[in-house]
């Protein structure tokens, strides 16, 4: 069972959901190298607005995107950025 979905499983168990997404938001992380927008990239699904985002990979951003949770790029990891960006960065 991948993450996401373990974590949807816990958020439909009574009260165990509500103290759940307090905390925890979903992560999506590269699975292969391509382009941001293709699901391949990243294992099935694309990430969502309110995703915290872990880049392991060569990923290639032609499009706007939106990125409403943390963005990390991890060690050896490329992020060809070639879409217009608008976004809030923070150091770490």
């Amino acid at each position: 069972m991948r993450r996401r979905d373990f974590v949807k499983v816990l958020a439909n168990l009574p009260f165990v959901g509500m103290w759940l997404f307090r905390f925890v938001r979903p992560v999506a992380a590269t699975v292969q190298d391509g382009q941001w927008h293709d699901p391949k990239t990243w294992g099935g699904s694309v990430p969502g607005p309110e995703d915290d985002v872990l880049i392991r990979h060569k990923v290639e951003m032609i499009y706007p995107v939106e990125v409403g949770g943390d963005l990390t790029v991890g060690e050896g990891a490329e992020l060809d950025v070639r879409a217009p960006v608008s976004a809030f960065l923070h150091p770490v």
